[in-house]
């Protein structure tokens, strides 16, 4: 995606600080690869609060309708980032039991079964659009 000149960030959700994540993203190699990195143990709301995704956005500089958010939980990842105007694709890898299932209907706007899918598919809405 960078590749590409699309900027990335993370935004997590998370009750651990900074440095250990930014120490699992250096070990795994990728922390250079993100442009912004926001965790909300640094922040007073959580996904799906419409301030944690405008907070990103207005670091990577762009609208809404430009950003596309990759998530693993449909109401807070996909419903959030749909709820501030941004496309959204589902990761289903993160089972949750039932009764902490909080999907409401939600319907993602794609989904990737490998994280590498989500670059043919941002492709894909980038001819058609």
């Amino acid at each position: 995606l960078r590749g590409r000149g699309l900027r990335t960030a993370v935004l997590s959700n998370t009750m651990w600080p900074r440095r250990h994540h930014e120490h699992v993203l250096e070990r795994d190699g990728i922390l250079h690869l993100f442009d912004y990195l926001l965790f909300t143990s640094e922040t007073p709301s959580a996904k799906p609060h419409e301030s944690v995704f405008a907070d990103v956005m207005y670091h990577l500089d762009v609208e809404p309708g430009e950003s596309v958010f990759v998530g693993d939980r449909l109401f807070d990842d996909i419903h959030g980032a749909q709820e501030v105007g941004m496309r959204a694709i589902w990761i289903p890898h993160t089972t949750l039991p039932a009764h902490q299932s909080t999907d409401l209907g939600v319907v993602p706007d794609a989904i990737a079964h490998e994280l590498a899918d989500v670059a043919d598919i941002i492709q894909v809405w980038d001819s058609a659009g």
